[in-house]
């Protein structure tokens, strides 16, 4: 039997009142008000949303929610599916930017001219064992590193950091900046996969 949230978020997308690829809701459960686009708001001002945002419903793609205008701030990645509350993601009233995820992977490794570095440490505070994942890692196991990073440093450019390999389960995405403890998201000793991650419009889009 589908949970009472899931099925909330179903019944929503059946009516017929969100078949836009994003619907953002004032209140918690897909509650109050709501506003769908199809396409990137940097500014969710513009749209009488910022600051107000308490769950999303994701209908097609992955897309990129922001704390501050312009997609800065903390960024979570959110794949399709019902989102009955941001609280867990330290996100609730605070949104103020979305837009479709555009990452630029393809096959192989990232070519972008140094754009973009991250350092993985063992421990919390960035201590123990480190590990430069610069280039992008779809499975962490590969350089033994599966399920065993408690914090990060990102020198340069966005990053997605995914729970499971091939860049699934959850993710978030994060700038530039020294993250002691991946607690705060639930993701201490859980990530599986890296990769820099790009707005939509750069580098010849």
């Amino acid at each position: 039997m589908l949970k009472p949230w899931l099925l909330a978020g179903w019944m929503v997308l059946m009516s017929g009142a969100a078949w836009a690829d994003i619907t953002l809701y004032q209140d918690a459960n897909f509650q109050g008000r709501a506003q769908s686009t199809s396409g990137e708001v940097s500014d969710l001002r513009d749209i009488g949303f910022n600051d107000r945002v308490s769950s999303i419903i994701v209908r097609g793609g992955r897309w990129v929610a922001c704390s501050d205008a312009h997609f800065r701030g903390q960024c979570v990645s959110l794949a399709p599916g019902g989102y009955p509350s941001l609280s867990e993601m330290g996100l609730n009233d605070r949104l103020s930017s979305v837009r479709p995820e555009s990452n630029g992977w393809g096959d192989g490794a990232w070519q972008d001219g140094g754009e973009h570095a991250i350092d993985l440490y063992e421990h919390n505070n960035f201590r123990g064992r480190s590990l430069d994942a610069s280039q992008g890692l779809a499975d962490l196991s590969q350089a033994n590193f599966n399920d065993r990073v408690s914090s990060v440093v990102i020198r340069r450019g966005q990053w997605e950091l995914c729970s499971d390999a091939d860049f699934r389960g959850r993710c978030i995405t994060v700038g530039p900046g020294q993250y002691p403890d991946l607690s705060r998201w639930n993701l201490n000793d859980t990530l599986s996969s890296v990769r820099p991650v790009r707005r939509r419009g750069f580098w010849g889009d």
